[in-house]
């Protein structure tokens, strides 16, 4: 809970391996022990997103168990604050995106631009900033922490820390995620979170990272927690630049054209 400035969040670690009905109710029971915080961050389950992509479930049933399952999140304990949920995929035509969403308000607050069947994907260039409280975060999905420009967005958005959603659906090394974490966290001077889970078909860690690099906690088991961390708004402000911002948009957009993604 938010005291003199300072903001407390809860990152869930869940078995994401599961369907939309075993993961919800694991949820809930975790989330009844979980104290009074301001915002909860709660990687979703990859199973079903894994069963549209293989055509063992159609788009239609997939985005409809979705909502349902967010409306569910949006009716958390009272204690769990805002919660940020995702990546959950949505398609506009023939374009489809990975998206991270505020449960309560049903309102997309990041996303991310994918082809799926091989993997490939790209940071949209849009805001991915939200306010909670006096603290500032900015959220991606998947692989967006291994490139540094998307994290010198955040960085020149003004983001007091970076909290990526990374649940075990690409085959990305543990190992390399804490490193690059740790390396971005120096990089930019910004807290850097990383929301992970596990499934049978493989884990992704769930890291807290100091803006100094320093590790916070770090968590690699299949075991379901929550984790707290409070954070202090830092002096992050003062590197809000809205001409570099610009840049790195562009940078971002042009690295995209080059794989096909706009």
């Amino acid at each position: 809970m938010e005291t003199q400035g300072t903001v407390t969040l809860a990152v869930y670690r869940l078995n994401l391996g599961t369907g939309f009905r075993e993961f919800l109710r694991e949820l809930t029971e975790l989330s009844r022990g979980v104290r009074q915080v301001d915002a909860s961050v709660v990687p979703l389950t990859v199973k079903p997103l894994r069963d549209l992509v293989t055509g063992r479930k159609s788009y239609t049933s997939y985005r409809r168990s979705v909502r349902a399952l967010l409306e569910r999140l949006a009716t958390l304990q009272s204690s769990s604050g805002r919660v940020f949920a995702g990546p959950a995929l949505v398609k506009f035509g023939n374009a489809s995106f990975l998206s991270v969403v505020d449960a309560v308000t049903g309102q997309e607050v990041a996303r991310k631009v994918v082809k799926l069947n091989p993997y490939c994907g790209g940071y949209t260039g849009r805001s991915p900033l939200v306010n909670v409280g006096s603290l500032r975060i900015c959220l991606t999905v998947l692989d967006d922490i291994l490139y540094p420009e998307v994290v010198r967005y955040c960085t020149y958005s003004g983001a007091d820390v970076m909290i990526g959603m990374v649940p075990p659906l690409l085959d990305l090394d543990p190992e390399v995620l804490v490193a690059t974490s740790r390396t971005r966290a120096v990089e930019n001077r910004i807290h850097v979170i990383v929301a992970g889970g596990y499934s049978e078909g493989g884990t992704t860690p769930t890291v807290l990272v100091r803006s100094d690099g320093r590790p916070v906690d770090l968590s690699t088991e299949e075991r379901s927690e929550v984790v707290y961390v409070s954070i202090a708004p830092s002096s992050g402000r003062t590197r809000e630049d809205p001409e570099l911002r610009k840049l790195y948009v562009e940078i971002v957009r042009e690295l995209n054209k080059r794989v096909g993604l706009t």
